[in-house]
């Protein structure tokens, strides 16, 4: 026998055995009654109810979820507020210019007030700073504007830190300087720690200027980026 090579191929026997001679011709009953009998016999493919698309598209996956933040003793990261308190030692001497003669000399002890911010960079927890200094009760009050970089050294609660700014003094005399420290620091929390100094400092310009400090502080952070 040969294999059927179509899913449905007319009988026409079969056809002409099932229908009296005189109705209809019989090839074409023989084709119509074949092809109601391959639809009827067919394999269906039917959609879920509600599905009307051609093919049905899974749902795409949910995003995956966000790791939780843990805030370490590290500042990376980190928007601070500072606020400190010096005793300075100031040797100041006054003129028209740097290489003109001196007018006056001040001499002595005096108590400065830092308030400012810092900045966290990098994955180390160092830090950009902006201070502004107020100088009272010494030999002659003034105001300074300090910006800088401080490096930590230490992962832990106690620290310790080197930092380096630049300063531009306003009064006494009108002069620009640089003032290099180094600390130690306790962060006794993710957003708040303690910090004790010791710095030297000089400026130059209608005059002269040196000192040494100590002081402490309190830095207050905040995690934003």
């Amino acid at each position: 026998m040969r294999p059927l090579t179509a899913p449905c191929r007319p009988n026409r026997l079969f056809a002409r055995r099932l229908i009296p001679h005189g109705l209809v011709p019989n090839g074409l009953f023989a084709l119509c009654l074949v092809a109601a009998l391959c639809a009827l016999t067919a394999p269906a493919h039917a959609h879920p109810p509600g599905d009307t698309s051609p093919q049905a598209v899974p749902p795409a996956p949910p995003p995956p979820a966000q790791p939780p933040r843990y805030f370490t003793l590290e500042h990376a990261g980190s928007l601070g507020l500072i606020v400190g308190v010096f005793g300075n030692y100031e040797s100041i001497e006054r003129a028209d210019c740097l290489t003109c003669e001196t007018t006056e000399v001040l001499t002595g002890m005096g108590a400065a007030l830092d308030i400012g911010a810092s900045l966290g960079v990098g994955w180390e927890g160092a830090e950009l700073t902006l201070r502004l200094r107020l100088t009272r009760l010494g030999p002659a009050s003034g105001e300074a504007i300090l910006a800088g970089f401080r490096s930590y050294f230490g992962r832990d609660e106690w620290k310790t830190y080197a930092s380096f700014e630049l300063a531009g003094h306003i009064r006494p005399i009108a002069a620009g300087g640089a003032r290099a420290g180094f600390g130690v620091a306790w962060d006794f929390s993710p957003i708040f720690g303690l910090w004790a100094e010791a710095a030297a400092a000089f400026a130059f310009g209608k005059g002269r200027l040196f000192g040494a400090q100590v002081g402490l502080g309190l830095q207050a952070r905040t995690y934003l980026f």
